[in-house]
């Protein structure tokens, strides 16, 4: 019940950093969000190290492996994220995080591949679910705004992505403490993606101290939540609940932004997530 409560949590955590991250897209470039949303985290992540180190939690103690899976999930992080605010940037929330929530499949599609392991047999049918949804999203009346192909490319990419974080998340939480894991891997992100700022982010970052830092706190609820669940439950049955979020977007979308069509692309996040939902919880 806690690891259910706590990835229930962390839908919601996620849907709420996602209208941040919206609203920051048309303020700052992609890069710079990008590292803020790495940056701005990492004293709230030190001063949860302290306290529970102080409280004798060995939060520091990590197996062999911890190093080799912190790594390679803060690059696809960086990927992941980078691809994620530039989508923001071209095309509404609701329609770029309904092609977030396709990466579970992604990530069971791929897996045959990579491992040899048998595909799922459920998943035909739930793909064929996932896309007569994100068609239903994708649909424009005549008149309509014209969709936005780069937001789209871009968050297929994310999604790409984000289906190796979920299997990285889930070794490397077997392999350190879920709050020190998530420090380790957010503090590699930020310097990866710090190559990539412009003269004058200093100020920028200044600027928007309080957008930056309250997702910053959005980020560090969200990552000790999810990763926290993952030591209770496998990651395909966290992954699937977090789908949650992609209609919490599309209300957000709606009532924050004023994107239009809510009634159809309710429906679409519906059988987006019902797909998502069947593939990776059905028995």
């Amino acid at each position: 019940m806690l690891g259910f409560t706590l990835a229930v949590s962390a839908s919601a955590l996620s849907s709420a950093k996602d209208v941040y991250s919206k609203r920051l897209a048309s303020m700052v470039g992609s890069s710079l969000s990008t590292f803020a949303s790495f940056a701005y985290p990492l004293p709230l992540y030190l001063a949860l190290l302290a306290i529970l180190s102080l409280m004798g939690v060995p939060v520091f103690s990590v197996s062999e492996g911890f190093w080799r899976y912190a790594v390679a999930r803060a690059i696809t992080d960086t990927g992941a994220e980078w691809c994620k605010m530039k989508a923001l940037a071209f095309g509404d929330l609701s329609v770029v995080t309904s092609f977030f929530a396709v990466y579970p499949v992604l990530l069971l599609i791929f897996s045959p591949l990579l491992t040899g392991d048998a595909l799922e047999p459920r998943t035909p049918l739930a793909t064929a679910i996932i896309v007569v949804g994100t068609l239903v999203i994708l649909y424009r009346p005549r008149g309509d705004a014209p969709t936005s192909w780069k937001a789209i490319a871009l968050s297929l990419l994310a999604a790409v992505f984000f289906s190796l974080n979920t299997a990285l998340d889930r070794a490397t939480v077997q392999q350190g403490h879920p709050v020190y894991a998530a420090f380790i891997m957010t503090i590699m992100s930020a310097m990866f993606v710090s190559v990539a700022l412009r003269k004058g982010a200093t100020a920028e970052l200044v600027r928007y101290k309080n957008l930056f830092a309250t997702r910053g706190v959005l980020e560090v609820l969200f990552m000790t939540t999810k990763l926290s669940a993952l030591t209770f439950l496998s990651a395909p049955m966290v992954v699937g609940i977090s789908r949650l979020s992609t209609v919490l977007n599309v209300l957000s979308g709606h009532f924050i932004f004023g994107e239009k069509h809510l009634g159809r692309r309710l429906l679409g996040a519906a059988l987006v997530c019902g797909g998502v939902v069947y593939l990776v919880l059905g028995e």
